[in-house]
């Protein structure tokens, strides 16, 4: 069993009354029955007779293949585990006046054997087996081989022999059925459910012939929860103590019911379950929905890793062919375990999407529900680097969980953002859409604990809030998402969202949430805020003395803020969490004079260009800003006015300060070396640098002394290119001064000739003051110098 559990002790009435209720059907049901015999004809063997005899036995063996076991992922064929032949359906046709009918009353019987709804169960039939004298199969589970499959059905056909009887173990029960037949009017036929383990015991004499069916649990259009026994006066009793547990302030959030039966993660549903786990899964589902809590079938995972020491046979450990017993290996302390549920399914046929949510031991009921438990993987890692072997375990069982409506989106949240939205949306379309007052609370609470998660699980659940609120409708749910969450998590991504959501709300609404955004993400991502400013002003619909409101406000704001986002100056762009110091772009800054213009502030958008001076590294003067006057030169009310010829006249001294002249050769080869070390070679380094007239210098070194001087070279930021020459030992480091400094400022030279012609091209044809015609004058001047070094 895995790692011992501290079982739910809350609710021991509870789990005394769900032990209590009638358990419909059994695992395994058999039986004999005189009928008449079916139609079956093997491929190029023709129709078979009854009993079958000892030629049709060996064409049915030489036309069949050896049948395979399963292990893990793995199909494998071992003669030593199983021993017997199989024949695929596809190579048979059975028929028959009389099997159709037969087949009905067999399917009757396993249904009504196994707890199972007879109206929804189906036979398919799988493969004829055939065993030999000595055949047999170790025991072993059968895998759902079809969807929906929940059960085994195996019909023995008459033929001569002894032995080879079936026998089937579930928990502590387990039976021996005889299954050989030979009177020709006989069928023998066992069903019992996919997770029971069974073997076939060896063939002393003769043979066995048996015809294996799925059985499987259909369903037509939405699955629909199987109608569980009259449990009345126990209903009552669980819904009392359901209700109770949900009252206690201290209570945990879900209670976990294992189930008795193992069920795939596909085959999981409350339409498959298997009679005793059916019947106590229909009175929760009507008790859950008397109390407070939400009722789901999920699948619980455990996994565990423990410290392994290998003490086979040293050859064979390391012989790549062999195949390690797990007995070679002594096990060690547990390292590590992890509890979790995934792969959801409500008693109304939905999946929620839920990921995976952890589990605390105490939840767990009913106690000793997870004793006697084997592990569906073991296996052993081998040593790895410094890390030892370690077994590893895995188990899963399948569970009803019961969870706290009140606490179901806290529960959610703490896992996945994404699934609390999901319940949200899924809780608005079971209501056909309509945000009643209960979709509203909940809504609100899933706002409430939108601040609580951790941000990286908000990022994959942003969007889908986003279309949840937009379905919702409800203006004061969508102010209050837009205050607690856009403005936790904007990014600028989601403009047009966000535009739409405000477009649902009134201009006072609007304006108090456009503030707060401005306050809380500008120095953030400006361009995002600016863009959706700009986006807002094209679409909304308000009166014009309200809209003329919203932005005088926001632009306030931005001014007021403007000194700070600029010291920040870090944007995101595309993505949330990039830091990365980049320079406002041009579209930003063309947006910010737009909105200002806009706004009817151009007196503040005056002082903008004296902010941007402060800040060079996140105003780029002599880029961004000529780019964005380009476009802003396109909107006449901006063009003309002072702020815009302000914006001007600071990007045009900004060029001239750096770029009045071309930047002067370097008159010799000397370079600046202010480093302090004083070995021999770092003074050698320094006579070199310091040189006028020596551009190579050739230190022959040992490694770790040329490795000290590149170290050197690159902390200073010398203008040194180095080259290893390996001739010769030791090795050569050759230093050659580059000018790398001048090249670089020859290009940056270059660039900013390019902005000055763009800014006199600007100023063409417009009326311009006397500060203005000497920025002219002077960029012309600085221009033509520029044209005649080029030409030089």
């Amino acid at each position: 069993m895995p790692i011992e559990f501290t079982y739910q002790k809350d609710s021991p009435r509870l789990e005394k009354i769900l032990q209590s209720i009638d358990r419909p059907g059994e695992y395994c049901t058999y039986g004999r029955l005189s009928v008449p015999m079916p139609r079956l004809e093997a491929e190029n063997i023709g129709i078979l007779s009854f009993p079958v005899p000892e030629t049709q036995i060996e064409q049915l063996i030489g036309t069949a293949e050896q049948a395979p076991y399963g292990k893990g992922t793995q199909t494998l064929v071992d003669t030593a585990v199983r021993n017997c032949w199989e024949i695929n359906a596809d190579q048979l046709c059975l028929g028959g006046r009389s099997w159709e009918e037969t087949m009905r009353k067999l399917v009757r019987l396993a249904a009504d054997g196994l707890g199972c709804p007879l109206d929804q169960l189906k036979a398919e039939l799988y493969k004829l087996l055939i065993y030999q004298p000595g055949g047999f199969f170790i025991p072993h589970r059968d895998t759902e081989k079809s969807d929906g499959m929940i059960a085994t059905l195996t019909i023995s056909l008459p033929v001569a022999g002894t032995g080879g009887e079936l026998v089937v173990r579930h928990k502590d029960k387990d039976v021996k059925i005889e299954m050989n037949v030979d009177d020709p009017s006989e069928l023998a036929y066992a069903a019992f459910y996919a997770d029971c383990e069974h073997e076939v015991k060896k063939v002393r004499s003769g043979h066995r012939i048996a015809l294996v069916f799925n059985l499987l649990i259909e369903f037509e259009g939405n699955e629909k929860f199987l109608t569980a026994p009259d449990y009345t006066d126990e209903i009552d009793a669980i819904a009392q103590e359901l209700q109770t547990w949900c009252n206690k302030e201290d209570a945990a959030n879900k209670l976990i019911w294992i189930l008795e039966h193992s069920y795939s993660e596909a085959g999981l549903s409350f339409g498959t379950l298997k009679n005793g786990d059916r019947a106590v899964a229909g009175a929760l589902a009507i008790a859950s929905e008397q109390a407070d809590c939400e009722l789901f079938a999920s699948i619980v995972h455990i996994s565990e890793y423990f410290n392994a020491w290998y003490v086979g046979d040293a050859f064979s450990h390391y012989d790549e062919f062999a195949d390690d017993d797990l007995t070679d290996y002594e096990i060690g302390e547990l390292i590590e375990s992890d509890f979790w549920m995934d792969s959801w399914s409500s008693p109304d046929g939905r999946n929620p999407e839920f990921s995976k949510l952890r589990i605390n031991e105490f939840e767990l009921m009913p106690a000793g529900g997870l004793d006697h438990a084997l592990p569906d993987v073991e296996q052993v890692n081998e040593a790895t680097g410094n890390a030892g072997a370690t077994l590893e375990r895995a188990y899963h069982y399948a569970a009803l969980v019961l969870i706290r409506r009140a606490a179901i989106l806290d529960e959610l949240a703490k896992h996945s953002a994404l699934s609390a939205v999901s319940w949200v949306a899924e809780e608005l379309k079971r209501n056909d859409g309509f945000a009643s007052d209960n979709i509203i609370e909940l809504a609100q609470n899933l706002i409430r604990v939108w601040p609580g998660i951790y941000s990286f699980r908000r990022e994959a659940g942003f969007s889908e809030i986003f279309q949840l609120i937009l379905k919702l409708g409800v203006p004061r749910v969508s102010k209050e998402f837009l205050l607690e969450v856009a403005s936790l998590d904007y990014t600028g991504d989601e403009n047009d969202q966000v535009a739409t959501v405000l477009s649902t709300l009134s201009a006072a609404d609007t304006k108090e949430i456009l503030l707060k955004l401005i306050n809380q993400k500008l120095s953030s991502c400006p361009s995002g805020l600016l863009e959706l400013l700009m986006l807002l002003e094209r679409k909304t619909d308000y009166s014009d003395s309200s809209k003329q409101r919203i932005f005088k406000a926001c632009v306030n704001e931005i001014f007021r803020m403007l000194p700070q986002t600029l010291s920040d100056s870090k944007e995101h762009p595309g993505h949330r969490y990039k830091t990365k110091h980049t320079a406002i772009r041009k579209k930003t800054i063309k947006n910010l004079f737009l909105l200002f213009w806009r706004a009817d502030a151009m007196d503040l958008a005056v002082s903008v260009p004296e902010e941007f001076h402060k800040f060079p590294k996140s105003v780029s003067l002599d880029r961004e800003v000529p780019k964005a006057l380009v476009k802003l030169r396109e909107v006449s009310g901006v063009f003309h006015s002072e702020a815009y010829l302000s914006l001007w006249s600071a990007s045009a001294g900004y060029l001239l300060d750096r770029s009045d002249t071309p930047p002067e050769k370097p008159k010799d080869w000397k370079i600046a070396a202010g480093f302090t070390c004083r070995t021999p070679q770092c003074n050698e380094l320094r006579s070199f640098c310091q040189n006028p007239e020596q551009r190579v210098a050739r230190f022959q070194l040992r490694q770790e002394l040329r490795d000290h001087l590149q170290l050197l070279i690159h902390e200073n930021q010398l203008e040194i290119d180095q080259e290893t020459e390996t001739k010769g030992r030791p090795h050569t480091l050759v230093c050659t001064k580059n000018r790398a400094t001048y090249k670089r400022r020859l290009e940056e030279y270059s660039g900013d000739v390019k902005q000055m012609k763009s800014l006199i091209g600007i100023m063409d044809g417009v009326e311009k003051s006397h500060e203005i015609d000497e920025d002219l004058v002077r960029l012309c001047a600085a221009v033509e110098l520029g044209n005649a070094g080029e030409s030089n």
